[in-house]
């Protein structure tokens, strides 16, 4: 009887302690997961939450030419979900609502057929000389995965400068080498004041058939924000722009110092090209716009 005994108090202690461990259990919180679809930004990561209590707001996803606005409890965005009252109450999925980036107004529009014809003025030699010269951008190609535009044909192979304006309207160039990537720069930037500055790394072709080049970098000045300029196409509002190509003289002055002249939209209005040389400075060429043809 004794054993018996044993035994009974033994499954009573057992079954205490399984019920103990069952009431232990059912009082631990639940737990869900919280995944949140950026909608094509970046990866957000997921969250593990107890039941009832608040996500924690992520930092914003981003997202090449959108604005984030705030996270849903739906794939339609009806229903914001309020990271301060909402609570978790099973496994959910928060969606993503985006805002499309205004893209601001370029520089230079570009498009396939777009076209410039430009009154090119000479001062060598004291006598001016004056010959209409056109620029239109021919092509766009796709390189190593970049799509641009470009004023000249690409022959694979070859280095190629392509350009595109980005989302703040600056101009930028893409130069490529051997069907591959070699770097960016921006040419033109929009919203600039007098005074602003940065450095532009030119490829300078070095032969006839523009096989080689090598890198200039030239600091570029903004020395205007708004500017008329008068052409015999009529009248702009432009920014300006000041470069020194070519290197420097011995004493330090550069050799060369060009002014452009752009107008929002609208492209190159009017170009300086002035020299220098022990001192002494004159306008060697300008180019003024006569007329011009931007595709739709």
């Amino acid at each position: 009887m004794r054993g018996f005994s044993y035994f009974v108090v033994a499954a009573m202690i057992f079954g205490v302690t399984l019920l103990t461990s069952c009431e232990e259990n059912d009082d631990k919180p639940k737990e869900f997961t919280v995944s949140f679809n950026s909608n094509e930004g970046s990866e957000v990561s997921t969250q593990i939450v107890k039941e009832n209590e608040m996500v924690i707001r992520p930092e914003n996803p981003t997202r090449s030419g959108y604005d984030f606005l705030t996270w849903y409890k739906d794939a339609d965005l009806v229903n914001e979900w309020n990271f301060d009252i909402d609570v978790v109450t099973a496994d959910i999925i928060l969606y993503a609502k985006w805002e499309e980036r205004k893209r601001q107004k370029s520089l230079l529009p570009l498009s396939i057929g777009n076209s410039w014809s430009y009154e090119n003025t000479s001062y060598n030699g004291g006598v001016p000389k004056t010959i209409t010269t056109n620029e239109n951008i021919q092509n766009s190609y796709v390189i190593d995965g970049i799509t641009g535009f470009s004023f000249s044909e690409y022959k694979s192979g070859q280095p190629i400068s392509l350009f595109e304006n980005d989302e703040n309207g600056n101009l930028v160039e893409y130069l490529f080498n051997n069907d591959k990537f070699v770097h960016s720069t921006i040419l033109y930037k929009k919203d600039v004041k007098k005074g602003d500055n940065w450095t532009y790394k030119s490829a300078v072709y070095t032969n006839d058939d523009f096989s080689k080049y090598k890198i200039e970098e030239w600091v570029i000045t903004c020395i205007t924000s708004d500017t008329i300029i008068s052409t015999p196409k009529g009248n702009y509002h432009c920014i300006g722009f000041s470069y020194h190509p070519g290197g420097e003289q011995r004493n330090g002055d550069p050799n060369h110092t060009m002014i452009d002249f752009l107008s929002e939209n609208i492209g190159k209005v009017k170009l300086l090209h002035y020299e220098h040389d022990n001192g002494r400075s004159w306008l060697f060429r300008e180019r003024v716009l006569i007329d011009f043809q931007l595709e739709e």
